[in-house]
């Protein structure tokens, strides 16, 4: 808390934890989403599917080979991190602060679209669709 105060002229604060049915509003007043994750290759988190889905800009605050890349990949408006050392982090803030400035509304309206995907019946649709396609053909069967 003393670091976040010794900033707090710079504008760095902290509000304390938010509720998941908030968090929708509080990235909405955000200029940027820095993803701070631990894990690794095969540990992934809800909140890369949040931040995508905001059309922010997101820096990777995570080691490079993160399961969460797979879902940033092709994020147009993904900073991606060059490892966890100070000087890539750096470059990688400064990147996404110029990245919130410049971002056009094109450029939030793809970020969103790209989220799509990702999306609960985006996902489970096409399974549910080859389960129906296999009930309806199999119905006329004696088996």
């Amino acid at each position: 808390m003393r670091v976040i105060a010794q900033y707090a002229n710079d504008g760095v604060s902290y509000q304390g934890p938010v509720a998941k049915g908030d968090t929708a509003g509080v990235y909405s007043s955000w200029d940027a989403l820095v993803l701070a994750l631990v894990g690794g290759r095969y540990v992934t988190s809800g909140k890369v599917y949040d931040y995508v889905s905001t059309g922010l800009p997101v820096m990777s605050a995570h080691e490079p080979a993160h399961a969460a890349a797979e879902i940033l990949e092709g994020y147009p408006l993904w900073v991606r991190n060059e490892g966890m050392d100070t000087e890539p982090l750096a470059r990688a803030f400064i990147a996404t602060a110029h990245m919130a400035v410049d971002a056009t509304v094109e450029d939030r309206e793809k970020a969103r679209a790209h989220s799509a995907q990702f999306e609960r019946y985006a996902q489970i649709e096409p399974a549910v669709d080859r389960i129906t396609e296999q009930l309806t053909n199999n119905q006329g069967s004696t088996e």
